[in-house]
């Protein structure tokens, strides 16, 4: 009752150092706060959609006032100017469509230091748990921790109705429930238990409400963040010719009559047609992992100079992590709550549950792009 006492003989200068404790923590906090999903992919090469159908690609940087995507290489508007990297504020958010981290882009760096954080992610020590919970504690009750404080010094108030507790109560309320905001986040507690499990992410895409299957990784008020998803990318091979680039995991040979081609990943792809000059030798076929197929080379076909060129167009999948506003997409469906390996986490293997579900994903993916029947 003493210390009482004497504060409320000296609200003024009370009121006054609150106020201005409350502004310099409220302002840093403020400052400082980025969104833990974009936090995630910071620094890293991304691909930015917007609603619009624009894509940006570059390294993303986060701010607390927005985005920014720096370009690999210099780029020249038709305008003539020269530009370096594309800002995009906090107050277009809402033209925001998702944010894509695409793993075969990443460098040897780059999957060093996600290898790292994801194992911090998923493998806590006790800071990084207590953290969580403190936060979830303040998001939780946040409504309740703002009323009490505004109860307490509308009481402070009521007991000096003259002093300046009175005029600024409005104002330490306020800067209150924002020191208290900056350091929550949005809880949920369903979310909560699916944080490190496959899940079932809706979301609207080109007019079309689509599902994707990832690992949920974080959420917070604003952006949940998925791992691992998956879609299809086409890719064309010219066959002996001298600026072929085959993937890391697929080989193809050409030998006399015959060509063959063996996939050494841990996914299917699906040959869309194998064509010879304007023949077509072979036509949608599903290559399983770690598989191999050939195929006999007509007559009067053979690559090379002076004759026809093979030609494959394939779809390969491309696994990719995301994060997109809440405001767009919702989490659906939860997935069997498996225990799951780092490797898992990471994109680099997975449980066969989760394999034989994932290539099924892929297959309906493929046969949306090619009704008929594979081979």
């Amino acid at each position: 009752m003493e210390y009482l006492h004497i504060i409320l003989n000296n609200a003024l200068y009370f009121s006054l150092l609150l106020i201005i404790l409350s502004s310099i923590i409220s302002v840093f906090l403020v400052g400082r706060k980025k969104d833990r999903c974009l936090k995630d992919l910071n620094g890293y090469m991304c691909s930015l959609y917007l609603k619009t159908g624009k894509e940006i690609y570059g390294y993303l940087r986060v701010f607390g006032t927005g985005l920014e995507m720096e370009y690999s290489e210099t780029h020249q508007d038709t305008q003539g100017h020269l530009e370096n990297s594309f800002i995009f504020y906090m107050s277009e958010f809402q033209d925001l469509m998702t944010i894509k981290r695409f793993h075969q882009k990443l460098s040897a760096e780059d999957r060093k230091k996600r290898t790292k954080d994801i194992r911090a992610a998923y493998y806590p020590g006790a800071l990084r748990i207590t953290r969580r919970r403190i936060r979830n504690f303040l998001s939780t009750f946040q409504d309740g921790i703002t009323r009490s404080l505004n109860t307490l010094i509308g009481i402070a108030a009521a007991k000096k109705p003259k002093s300046n507790i009175s005029e600024k109560q409005k104002d330490l309320t306020g800067l209150g429930a924002q020191v208290v905001s900056a350091v929550s986040h949005a809880y949920d507690p369903i979310l909560e238990r699916y944080i490190g499990h496959y899940v079932v992410l809706e979301m609207v895409e080109n007019g079309v409400l689509e599902e994707f299957c990832g690992i949920l990784k974080d959420y917070t008020q604003d952006f949940i963040e998925i791992l691992n998803l998956v879609e299809l990318e086409k890719l064309q091979f010219e066959v002996g010719s001298q600026s072929s680039e085959y993937e890391s995991w697929l080989k193809i040979f050409e030998d006399d009559r015959q060509i063959r081609i063996e996939n050494e990943s841990d996914w299917p792809i699906h040959i869309i047609r194998i064509t010879s000059g304007d023949k077509e030798i072979r036509k949608n076929h599903l290559m399983p992992e770690k598989s191999s197929i050939s195929t006999d080379i007509p007559s009067g076909s053979e690559s090379g100079i002076g004759h026809a060129s093979i030609v494959i167009e394939l779809f390969a999948p491309r696994i990719y992590d995301m994060v997109v506003p809440r405001a767009l997409s919702l989490i659906r469906h939860g997935c069997p709550r498996e225990k799951h390996s780092l490797e898992t986490f990471l994109g680099t293997s997975a449980s066969q549950s989760l394999q034989k579900a994932l290539q099924s994903h892929f297959v309906l993916k493929v046969n949306a792009q090619i009704p008929s029947n594979p081979e």
